[in-house]
């Protein structure tokens, strides 16, 4: 359960990050 739960957190931060990236033009 930890780690699903450490898994989805990285991919929100990863997520945020490409979304950011892509949005700061």
């Amino acid at each position: 359960m930890l780690v699903l739960l450490m898994k989805l957190v990285l991919f929100y931060c990863f997520f945020v990050l490409f979304f950011v990236a892509t949005h700061n033009c």
